[in-house]
């Protein structure tokens, strides 16, 4: 291909007219082809499908840390009512920590479906850079269900103290933040490593031009 070609640049001089036009029809041709090639799956197509699916499991990524944003707000605020010891205070959070509760779970869906489309990235051929990016990407995704389950466990705890406040029992919501240091200790730990791990992702994926 390349010799011919290397003919074909010496001009008419050496190539008939009819010849030149049959042969750049032919060069036309096979560029056409290696084009349409390139996007087919097991070749170029493959990158095509990887950047897609990366972008989209991104997109659902982010969905799920714009509602944990939400939700972390959303816990300064209760944490803050349980430090003052403020029972009235927690008890009228009730509808608030409900939300709070169906939003973990919203947020847990948004999760399952961007590791849905990263684990469609490691299924693929001759991607290996991609691969990489994913596999980043599903260890923060793990991190933030085991973040988001861990809240969940501590919403449940905190509605079951509501619960029994409105039934009259005394609560210390100071002793229970104490007890609960631990957990909340965990919470933070869960959120350094998903930092990490995001700002990790990105820096693979500005370094290889990726998207």
């Amino acid at each position: 291909m390349s010799a011919s070609v290397l003919q074909l640049s010496r001009g008419p001089a050496q190539v008939p007219d009819g010849n030149m036009t049959r042969a750049r029809s032919i060069a036309v041709a096979l560029i056409l082809i290696a084009t349409c090639m390139s996007l087919l799956p097991g070749c170029g197509g493959n990158t095509r499908l990887a950047r897609q699916y990366c972008e989209t499991g991104d997109t659902w990524y982010q969905k799920a840390v714009v509602l944990g944003r939400k939700l972390t707000d959303d816990e300064q605020q209760i944490l803050k009512v349980m430090l003052a010891n403020d029972v009235a205070g927690l008890v009228a959070l009730k509808g608030q920590l409900t939300d709070m509760i169906g939003d973990v779970d919203e947020s847990l869906g948004y999760l399952e479906k961007a590791d849905d489309y990263y684990n469609k990235v490691l299924r693929l051929k001759d991607v290996p850079e991609y691969k990489q990016y994913a596999e980043i990407m599903r260890e923060a995704v793990q991190k933030n269900k085991d973040s988001l389950t861990v809240g969940r466990q501590l919403a449940n705890s905190v509605m079951g103290i509501i619960q029994s406040a409105e039934s009259g029992v005394p609560v210390d919501l100071q002793a229970y933040v104490k007890s609960g240091s631990h957990t909340v200790n965990l919470l933070d730990q869960y959120v350094r490593t998903v930092i990490e791990l995001e700002t990790e992702a990105r820096t693979y994926a500005t370094q290889h031009d990726l998207f």
